[in-house]
């Protein structure tokens, strides 16, 4: 019997859909079958990969409307938008039976995933682990470019725990109420699983440590 791997690609970027892909389409045909969910696949992806199984996400946040949102220094997720994209992947999960979960960008996983007790996998960058020792710029948005780097740098340095905390705050009062653990900040919500991938050279990678499950395997190419 083959291992069932379900794969979630939230698509804000062209990257998220790539690397999940990417992966999964290394696997042996003949141990595994992959269930690939997207919002938007291209075609590309479709035809390189035909033996997948496609499915179509319609709880994602699109590109456009990310980056909107993200420009505006904010964050496209409120406990409406949590609680529906839970419902669709504790859907597909149930429709699918994976042995395994592979996301890129789906944050509801660190959820859904716990609520099935499925084993999940994450792809994230080291950027986002807690224990990174990469200095931590202000976000390239509007309000920034009005007061300049120097400045919004030395501000975000200040407020960014609370900023992290602020913007992962749906997930935390989503997590509450279907009785899991809270996840913590938007660092933690980046990478959260029960393994987390880091597609990142490794001699770029400023880490003090790694907790076990978490690997970094370099950057993710399409062929």
């Amino acid at each position: 019997m083959k291992t069932k791997i379900l794969v979630f690609s939230e698509t804000v970027t062209l990257a998220h859909v790539v690397r999940p892909a990417t992966l999964a389409g290394q696997l042996d045909l003949d141990q595994y079958h992959i269930t690939f969910a997207a919002s938007t696949i291209p075609e590309f992806i479709k035809n390189k990969y035909p033996h997948f199984e496609f499915i179509n996400l319609t709880t994602s946040v699109s590109q456009s409307q990310f980056m909107r949102v993200i420009n505006q220094g904010t964050f496209p997720y409120n406990k409406v938008k949590v609680r529906e994209q839970i419902t669709e992947d504790l859907s597909l999960i149930d429709q699918f039976k994976p042995d395994l979960i592979l996301g890129d960008f789906r944050f509801s996983l660190a959820i859904s995933a716990k609520l099935r007790k499925t084993p999940f996998i994450n792809i994230s960058n080291t950027i986002w682990n807690p224990s990174s020792t990469l200095p931590q710029q202000a976000p390239d948005i509007a309000i920034v470019n009005f007061f300049g780097s120097k400045i919004s740098n030395w501000v975000f340095k200040i407020i960014s725990p609370l900023i992290f905390w602020w913007m992962a705050r749906a997930f935390n009062q989503v997590a509450k109420e279907m009785c899991i653990t809270p996840i913590g900040n938007l660092m933690k919500l980046f990478t959260c699983g029960d393994y987390v991938l880091y597609a990142d050279t490794k001699s770029l990678v400023a880490s003090k440590v790694l907790p076990k499950s978490h690997y970094v395997v370099g950057p993710i190419h399409a062929d």
